[in-house]
């Protein structure tokens, strides 16, 4: 059974967090047990800055924001439930929800791949 997890978990996995001590990561075993999943191939990393600059690329609702309101959509993040992209712009912060043929398309590929 494969599991998808998102770069920041895979970055905890491979010791690249910085709320974890090398003594406690090591100690419960969460880096051994997601290198073996890992090397294994039953853990796949999917990165969220390619799956953001895909959003970018194909989205009209972000395309039309950025466009008529001149901002830099590199500056976001994917909400938890993958059905928006929030754009940093300031103090402020634009929620912009995907169109449903897009979340298809990415659910789509993502039952695909794994």
């Amino acid at each position: 059974m494969e599991k998808v997890l998102t770069e920041s978990t895979m970055n905890m996995l491979l010791g690249k967090d910085q709320f974890t001590s090398d003594q406690e990561r090591l100690s419960s075993g969460i880096l051994s047990e997601g290198v073996s999943l890992f090397e294994s191939g039953s853990l796949v990393p999917i990165y969220e800055a390619e799956m953001k600059n895909y959003i970018i690329s194909e989205s009209k609702n972000i395309r039309n924001i950025v466009n008529n309101f001149e901002i830099n959509p590199n500056n976001s993040y994917i909400s938890e439930d993958g059905n928006s992209l929030n754009i940093i712009n300031g103090k402020d912060i634009i929620q912009v929800y995907l169109e449903d043929y897009l979340t298809d398309e990415i659910d789509s590929y993502l039952l695909k791949k794994f």
